[in-house]
């Protein structure tokens, strides 16, 4: 019954005459409602008592300023004030309303009985008080009260009726028929206020019965609610654990599963076998997807998804994403596309996790559905508050569109738009659910606008603050001037792709033709046109990329102007044999920081030697690979208890030229150390003995900081809070398995790139 008092009334009373009142009160307890009802009574008999006490202090003092002699109505009124007064100090001392109210009874009984008697008897001004008096001991002290003194109030009436001729010196005009009149109606009037308020108590207990009835009913429920919530997180939390234990076994056999499946695909196989392969690698990627939706889901059902706070490039975010995704989008020959604005801020502080796996949702999700056409991705902004903008994402197919009356399923759990057992596309259900709550989770939310047969766009919303984005080298005056004013032809048969194109040269203060097709290119250069670059895309119906290029070659003026070709990954074998034609062969989508690099590149007549040495290949590895081990020596250990793990992580690091010691567990891995100093450790969590925690905390205890290794995090534990949780023991970074050769290869490149900088 907290905060009853607010209940009954919502009123805040600050006032002096309120703070005077309250400091004869005793302490109460505020909780209670009966006791906060007793407070107000307590209240207004406090106030009249001390409004009595102060006339009766004041009459006698009048009296004496103006020197009348003292009389016994002065006396009498002394004490009627004192009494008064009395009863209020003793209220609190003892704080027993009942007995307070008793005495404040009688005592004002008194005095309107008295003062009537002196001042005329049934006819005296104060006689009309006869009539309150008993609706006050109804309201202040019980109903019973209130008929005891209705009755005292009659019997001063009928006495003063009877003989009014004592306290009357004269004869009313009227006469008796008056006087019988009026003691009459004076009778009916006292049983009248007596018997209204009788009822009006009455209805007032019952709602105040019926308002303890009430809380006490909606105590019971609290008290349900809070075992029912304490039950609930218990449950929650044995789910998670569950999760955890289950995330952990089931990706520990799959690590071997698709990392045994990644180095078959690098040996001497048949066709059949590399298909074999490649069914069982795709298989492994899938369950590893379900299982990750799974978890996700389960997070955001118990409200554990807790974003983090880091600055990122959100133009880099979207490029990862777009990156993951382009073989899948060149295996279905779909054009993979993205505009960002110049002029974006895209330096925030976010969780760029969570928003490259919403970006990586739906770009996925529109290669799925979608066989012929392109997949483009836009980002635009707006400002909230000073230093915080709203982004706002699209992602727009030429799918197969989605009927309006199923719209409405496609957020829901579990949920799909062909929920048939013979549906075409596969899926848990989970993935657009995730991410529209991960959206509003950002601050924002997620739509979709799709018509059936058309395509659809896909809408999400995300607030960031952002932090001034620094000077880059790549954009100053110098390097701009390079290209300023340079002459682009731009040949391709996609429009959007043509658009983002142009907008990229023109921000570059380049002057952009575009040509949708390899004749309408020919017709414009046939004119004696001069372009300084001529930007091609390779898959165009009639002529394509490659059959242009040898034709633009062939003639005169075109010689020595420079050819970019942009194609799909899946396009790369056609060219190889004729690269000689292209000044460079970009993978597309391709991203403005490398044309742009690519563009002043030829123009500035140079390049960069980070760029010669950790240039890639068609695999995506370091040129050289088993070189690299020898060029950049480092002494590994890995720290795995799991001998198929063990192994597979070995293989992967043969792959790039070195050879690992390998022990079993954390124990192992400290007698390790003591015997020869290491560079980089890869360290399993969960084995027995020593845990990779607790070797990790020794390790950091133990060693001297000027021989520290570099300990990464390798384990099944891919929930909220484990990469905190081990950097925070002393790791220097955390790899979930399954582990893929791609993210070996990146700590690799930085360990290798901070040691020699």
């Amino acid at each position: 019954m907290k905060n009853a008092e607010k209940i009954l009334d919502n009123r805040e009373e600050s006032s002096f005459v309120i703070r005077l009142i309250d400091y004869f009160l005793p302490a109460i307890n505020e909780d209670d409602i009966e006791s906060v009802n007793q407070k107000r009574k307590a209240r207004l008999i406090i106030a009249i008592s001390l409004f009595a006490s102060f006339l009766c202090f004041v009459i006698p003092a009048i009296s004496l300023m103006l020197v009348i002699e003292p009389d016994i109505s002065d006396l009498i009124a002394l004490i009627i004030g004192v009494l008064f007064f009395g009863n209020v100090l003793w209220f609190k001392r003892v704080g027993n309303l009942a007995a307070v109210g008793v005495v404040f009874s009688i005592l004002s009984g008194f005095v309107i009985i008295v003062l009537s008697a002196i001042l005329g008897g049934l006819l005296a001004s104060t006689a009309v008080f006869l009539l309150t008096w008993p609706l006050l001991n109804i309201f202040l002290i019980h109903p019973r009260a209130g008929l005891a003194t209705a009755t005292i109030a009659i019997i001063a009436t009928t006495f003063f009726f009877i003989y009014y001729d004592f306290f009357f010196n004269f004869r009313i005009v009227t006469g008796d028929t008056y006087i019988t009149v009026f003691f009459v109606c004076f009778i009916m009037a006292i049983g009248f206020i007596t018997a209204i308020g009788l009822a009006y108590e009455s209805f007032q207990q019952k709602s105040w019965r019926q308002m303890r009835s009430v809380l006490a009913e909606m105590e019971a429920l609290n008290s349900e609610l809070v075992v029912a919530k304490e039950k609930a997180e218990q449950a929650a939390q044995a789910k998670s654990e569950f999760l955890a234990n289950m995330s952990h076994e089931i990706r520990t056999p799959l690590n071997g599963v698709i990392g045994m499946a990644s180095l078959t695909l690098d040996t001497d196989l048949t066709d059949e076998q590399v298909d074999f392969i490649q069914t069982i690698r795709k298989s492994g990627d899938s369950l590893l997807t379900i299982i990750n939706d799974i978890l996700d889901f389960s997070k955001v059902e118990a409200g554990k998804i807790e974003l983090e706070q880091h600055p990122f490039n959100l133009r880099e975010c979207v490029e990862d994403a777009l990156d993951l995704l382009v073989s899948k989008a060149n295996e279905k020959n779909l054009e993979l596309l993205y505009l960002i604005p110049q002029d974006l801020e895209t330096l925030v502080i976010g969780d760029v996790t969570r928003l490259r796996q919403i970006l990586i949702n739906l770009i996925g999700n529109a290669i799925k559905f979608t066989d012929s056409g392109e997949v483009f991705v836009s980002a635009s902004s707006e400002l909230v508050s000073e230093n915080v903008f709203k982004f706002h994402f699209m992602v727009r197919d030429t799918g197969i569109g989605i009927p309006k009356a199923r719209v409405e399923r496609l957020f829901k759990s579990f949920s799909q738009v062909d929920a048939s057992t013979t549906r075409k596309y596969g899926g848990t259900g989970l993935g657009l659910a995730i991410s529209k709550r991960l959206s509003e989770l950002m601050g924002g939310t997620m739509w979709v606008e799709s018509e059936e047969g058309t395509g659809s766009e896909f809408h999400f919303t995300a607030v960031f603050p952002i932090i001034e984005m620094p000077e880059s080298a790549d954009f100053d005056e110098t390097t701009v001037n390079l290209l300023e004013d340079k002459k682009v032809l731009i040949v391709d048969d996609n429009e959007t792709n043509r658009k983002i194109l142009k907008s990229q040269v023109e921000s570059w203060q380049m002057v952009p033709t575009l040509c949708e097709s390899g004749e309408q290119a020919l017709d414009i250069v046939a004119e004696a046109y001069h372009y300084d670059v001529i930007l091609l895309d390779m898959q165009m119906p009639e002529m394509d990329g490659l059959m242009l290029a040898q034709r633009l070659r062939a003639l005169s003026q075109l010689k020595r102007v420079p050819l970019f070709m942009l194609t799909s990954m899946g396009q790369l074998s056609k060219i190889d044999e004729r690269v000689t034609l292209f000044q460079k062969v970009m993978t597309k989508p391709v991203k403005p920081s490398i044309l742009y690099d690519e563009l002043i590149e030829y123009f500035a007549k140079k390049k960069s030697d980070v760029q010669q040495k950790i240039a890639a290949n068609k695999s995506g590895f370091p040129l050289d690979v088993p070189q690299f081990g020898k060029e950049y020596p480092l002494k590994i250990l890995l720290v795995e208890d799991n001998l198929i793990n063990q192994k597979v992580a070995r293989k992967m690091f043969e792959r790039f030229g070195y050879d690992p010691d390998a022990v079993a567990n954390g124990a192992e891995a400290l007698e390790s150390i003591t015997r020869q100093p290491y560079d980089l450790i890869f360290m399993d969590i969960q084995m027995p003995i020593m845990d990779g925690v607790q070797a990790t905390r020794k390790i950091r205890d133990e060693i001297a900081p000027g021989k520290q290794p570099k300990i990464i995090a390798m384990t099944a534990n891919a929930l909220v809070g484990d990469r905190e949780k081990y950097l925070k023991a002393g790791m220097d970074d955390y790899i979930s398995k399954p582990v893929k050769i791609e993210k070996i290869q990146e700590v690799l490149l930085a360990v290798v790139s901070s040691e020699n900088p």
